[in-house]
């Protein structure tokens, strides 16, 4: 019966995500898509664009893409869903106790949305909730086997999101639990994989270039280390908390409770969290990839919680099903709103498409892929992609250099959209110096928003 109703709550909160997924595509989402129709090897995320060409050519031609993509996220959030409660239930936490944590750290407004999004952070956590799983298993059991299964949970995770490196300490400290150092040989053996991932990367992939890129997310620190740091902070802290505020105070107040009870279980939690945020700290992005972990392991936490507290469990499954009451209060109203919402920049780029002169190259910002996408046949630049590569060979590049480069190159007519002139202030660069004229500019009809300024080639 424990498995049946785990299984049917699981598959009522996929359906429930396959259904109030957001309407709209984000820039991230359709280079995912595009990356995966392209064949595109990305070592940051070197199994989630097989699986997602994988899902689409499954669901075609019934679905579209994009929708067999969110379906594959879903999934991936069941899954998290049922790996979670089984955690929390061999915590010693009881079985509707169980369902209400798994339920808490689910219904969240991070998780939600990245879950019912093309995105890889579902099966990311889904992922290390499995290589905990099998790094448990491995303690108990040092067989050369069940390392090798953990390690190819780890290797799961870590090919839907590359962070999920910064979960190593995590993996370590189940894995080895109070029998300390595992044999030499499977020491050597985990090395050895290590070196043939890398190998395999080195042959399919340019690891050079693959560095290149990342390194383009490192901050330069010109304004100060403490102000970087302040500035990633006071970004990672209403994400947190608007994201899942009832289970980020649930976290703190059940490691206080357990810091005497079971100190070991608070260990291991910081060893999940701490990482990840302070990978955020430094490098103030992926902002979901890095700060959803936070939060799982604040989940992790009350599981343990209600697991010590086993003899009052009508009074543990009330407060948490208040607490799941409060948060779904808070998180299904921005859900509804998100499947009411239409998809502005879609509707945007179409437009800038359908207004853009014959003999023009657009230079847009964030709309950039849903031009790509949705009008492949549109000549265009990306300035993010432009700036990045330029950053990433040069930080000290001057951005409205590289634009004009790029216009110079470009050997015809170019115009500036406005997102493209947002973009460029966020960097910041200021646009003005490219001899742009709010009077020149081509008024696009149906939005005020796009605009198309005439870039000089001289």
């Amino acid at each position: 019966m424990r498995r049946t109703v785990l299984l049917s709550s699981a598959l009522a909160f996929f359906l429930a995500l396959a259904w109030l997924h957001p309407r709209g595509l984000s820039w991230d989402e359709l280079a995912f898509l595009m990356g995966a129709e392209a064949r595109t090897i990305d070592l940051g995320h070197a199994l989630y664009l097989p699986a997602l060409r994988g899902t689409a050519r499954l669901c075609s031609p019934s679905l579209s893409p994009e929708q067999a993509a969110r379906l594959f996220s879903a999934a991936g959030a069941a899954l998290a869903f049922v790996l979670l409660a089984r955690r929390a239930e061999r915590a010693g936490a009881s079985s509707g106790c169980a369902l209400l944590v798994a339920a808490l750290f689910s219904t969240g407004t991070l998780f939600w949305r990245e879950s019912g999004s093309v995105e890889p952070t579902s099966w990311t956590i889904a992922g290390l909730l499995l290589a905990a799983e099998l790094a448990e298993a491995y303690s108990r059991d040092r067989s050369a086997q069940l390392g090798a299964l953990f390690g190819l949970g780890f290797g799961l995770s870590l090919g839907f999101h590359l962070v999920s490196l910064c979960a190593l300490p995590w993996l370590l400290a189940l894995a080895l639990g109070a029998r300390g150092r595992p044999p030499l040989a499977h020491l050597l053996l985990l090395c050895g994989v290590a070196l043939c991932v890398l190998l395999l990367g080195a042959v399919l992939g340019d690891l050079p270039a693959a560095w290149r890129y990342w390194s383009g997310f490192v901050p330069t620190y010109d304004a100060g280390l403490a102000s970087e740091l302040g500035r990633h902070t006071r970004r990672a802290v209403p994400l947190l908390c608007e994201g899942a505020p009832v289970l980020v105070v649930l976290g703190l107040v059940c490691a206080l409770a357990l810091a005497r009870r079971r100190p070991r279980a608070v260990a291991t939690a910081g060893a999940l969290a701490a990482p990840y945020a302070l990978a955020f700290l430094v490098l103030g992005k992926p902002l979901v990839g890095l700060l959803l972990p936070v939060l799982l392991a604040c989940a992790l936490l009350v599981g343990e919680a209600a697991g010590a507290a086993r003899v009052q469990v009508r009074l543990g499954t009330a407060l948490l099903a208040l607490a799941l009451a409060v948060q779904l209060a808070l998180s299904l109203p921005e859900a509804l709103e998100w499947r009411r919402a239409p998809d502005r920049d879609r509707e945007r780029a179409a437009l800038l498409v359908r207004h853009l002169p014959e003999d023009a190259v657009l230079f847009a910002g964030r709309l950039a892929n849903h031009v790509r996408y949705f009008h492949p046949g549109a000549p265009l630049v990306s300035l993010p992609e432009l700036w990045h590569e330029a950053f990433a060979r040069d930080r000290a590049a001057d951005p409205i250099d590289v634009v004009q480069r790029a216009v110079a190159g470009a050997g015809r007519r170019c115009l500036l959209s406005l997102d493209g002139v947002a973009f460029l202030q966020s960097i910041p660069a200021d646009p003005l110096r490219l001899g742009i004229e709010e009077g020149a500019a081509l008024l696009v009809p149906g939005d005020p928003l796009p605009l198309l300024f005439p870039l000089d080639r001289e």
